[in-house]
């Protein structure tokens, strides 16, 4: 059987979505190979925001989620907690922490106002960050 990925990409406000575009994003990945939905959210780690992935993972059926989002030391096991109550194992969950991403970004490029081109940028541009 292969993998049914959900993918999940957090505005953080305008925290993450000034400097990513977060909605090309979730497009770009949507049409990797095994996702079987892709979204963006204003807050992910709101109760909206987790209600969207509990239901995502029934209805799709769901073997693995991603959220990229920010600070994983709160949100990490909020997110885990969420998919252990819609029935999937919390540890075939994984955390990207883009917020972290832009920190980096910053402090070694010296740009704060660089905003990315395209969708797939994170990985290509900088290549020696972890892989999501």
């Amino acid at each position: 059987m292969s993998e049914r990925i959900g993918f999940y990409i957090c505005h953080c406000g305008i925290n993450i979505a000034y400097r990513v575009r977060v909605q090309e994003v979730a497009e770009y990945v949507g049409t990797l190979p095994n996702v079987a939905i892709s979204r963006d959210y204003l807050f992910m780690c709101s109760d909206p925001g987790q209600e969207l992935i509990e239901n995502d993972i029934r209805d799709y059926r769901l073997s693995r989620v991603v959220v990229a989002s920010c600070t994983p030391r709160t949100h990490e096991p909020l997110f885990r907690s969420t998919c252990k109550e819609a029935g999937l194992n919390a540890y075939l969950f994984q955390f990207v922490n883009i917020d972290a991403f832009m920190t980096i970004k910053i402090s070694i490029f010296g740009n704060p106002h660089h905003t990315f081109q395209e969708p797939w940028e994170l990985g290509e541009r900088y290549p020696f960050l972890p892989d999501a």
